[in-house]
């Protein structure tokens, strides 16, 4: 049994295709949060004209119909906005999946976003840094002794 699970697991390597727990693309962006999920919605909805399924921003996903091309004409698609701290800064993880379709439409579909986030929202916005105390002040609330 466990040879027929393997060789089924190869055919489909090789074959190139991909189970749906593998079958994601991923990009980040240092938008808030807020703005990532209405500017995503309207996006799907109003520009591309996809039919939403299901949504929930307090968990942070999106179901939609992509308009397939080829034998499927009507794949189902998530794409999950997840906020995640790297560099020492909030971002926001978009990992989205379309069946039936390559990985390279996924990665066009999350460009196409990020795309509309920089037009309407500007630039992303800079890492916050930390300002220092100058070396030759001390730190605010400490006082120089002084002879």
């Amino acid at each position: 049994m466990s040879r027929i699970l393997a060789s089924i697991a190869l055919a489909t390597c090789i074959c190139g295709g991909r189970p749906a727990a593998w079958a994601k693309s991923v990009q980040t962006v240092d938008y808030p949060l807020g703005n990532v999920w209405s500017t995503t919605i309207r996006f799907l909805r109003v520009d591309r004209g996809y039919r939403i399924t299901d949504k929930d921003r307090e968990t942070g996903y999106i179901l939609f119909v992509y308009p397939g091309k080829g034998a499927v004409k009507h794949c189902a698609a998530s794409l999950e906005l997840i906020s995640v701290r790297e560099d020492e800064q909030q971002r926001i993880r978009m990992q989205l999946n379309i069946d039936h379709q390559a990985s390279y439409v996924e990665v066009d579909l999350l460009e196409q976003i990020a795309k509309k986030l920089r037009d309407e929202l500007g630039p992303p916005r800079e890492p916050s840094r930390k300002k220092e105390p100058p070396a030759d002040k001390p730190p605010a609330g400490k006082a120089k002794k002084t002879h």
